[in-house]
């Protein structure tokens, strides 16, 4: 319920102050996920405290991991429950993601939780998908292990019951489904290309969908997240939003026109057009 109109309803003021803490708790929410983008971007704590108008001890206190786990934890009845099935596979296939990073940084555990200020338990726990973390943790931990966190924001979405909309311009939209993929073909080990090949999908093809110079079409999207052990479902609400973009931005799907070398094509019945 948006505060003005329930202001203009003359609701009860217990109606009205729930409703004000409610926007409060959302944009202190938004400040911390703001703050935990601009250190694992490489800001220091410095940047952050200049840009809030206060000490450098009291912008880490406030947004210290901790307090930051603390507001995000969802409220009673504030995310749909998910099927405890459903919530252990999205944090196992997150903390494969994870964990692929880690290796290729080579980043020990410790030192990653030092840099996060997360207690060891805590993070060898999200690496090994007991627990599915809050966003700001997993934008930190793929940054400390020099990975896109992008990437992971499909994964994490899975685990908050959450369709997958992007809200992102109809130019971003297909760079988010990329991202998605590279996520799946992260927690799956990074398999040489040739493994994901299929009929008229070369490997060839496979490496441009996944390096988003080519949106595939929904067969062959399924194709790809169900061959890297994720499920289609999941991501069919987003291929939709990129089907609804590109039929947005050329009004026809695939795009009735040849891409130059900065456009995107469409993968359709094996053919890049």
């Amino acid at each position: 319920m948006e505060l003005t109109d329930a202001q203009r309803q003359h609701l009860p003021l217990r109606v009205l102050l729930g409703a004000a803490t409610e926007v409060e708790r959302q944009a202190q929410r938004y400040a911390a996920a703001a703050v935990y983008e601009a250190i694992g971007a490489g800001a220091g704590w410095e940047t952050v405290a200049a840009a809030a108008g206060m000490e450098t001890a009291q912008a880490y206190s406030r947004w210290s991991s901790a307090k930051v786990l603390r507001l995000f934890r969802p409220s009673p009845g504030e995310n749909p429950e998910l099927p405890a099935g459903q919530r252990r596979w999205a944090a196992e296939r997150l903390g494969a993601a994870l964990t692929q990073l880690q290796d290729c940084s080579q980043v020990s555990l410790l030192d990653a939780a030092r840099q996060a200020d997360l207690t060891p338990a805590f993070t060898t726990g999200v690496l090994s998908g007991e627990f599915m973390p809050p966003w700001p943790v997993v934008h930190m931990l793929a940054s400390i292990f020099k990975g896109e966190p992008i990437e992971l924001r499909a994964l994490w979405e899975c685990g908050q019951g959450r369709v997958l909309p992007s809200r992102l311009s109809a130019e971003g939209t297909a760079g988010y489904l990329a991202a998605a993929l590279r996520g799946l073909h992260l927690a799956a080990g990074r398999p040489p290309l040739e493994q994901l090949a299929k009929g008229g999908l070369s490997a060839t093809s496979v490496g441009r969908i996944l390096s988003g110079h080519v949106i595939p079409d929904w067969p062959d999207t399924a194709h790809l997240v169900s061959v890297l052990g994720g499920r289609p479902g999941d991501l069919h609400g987003l291929w939709q939003e990129v089907h609804s973009a590109v039929l947005t931005l050329y009004g026809a799907f695939p795009p009735p026109c040849e891409p130059g070398p900065a456009d995107i094509a469409v993968h359709h019945d094996g053919e890049s057009v």
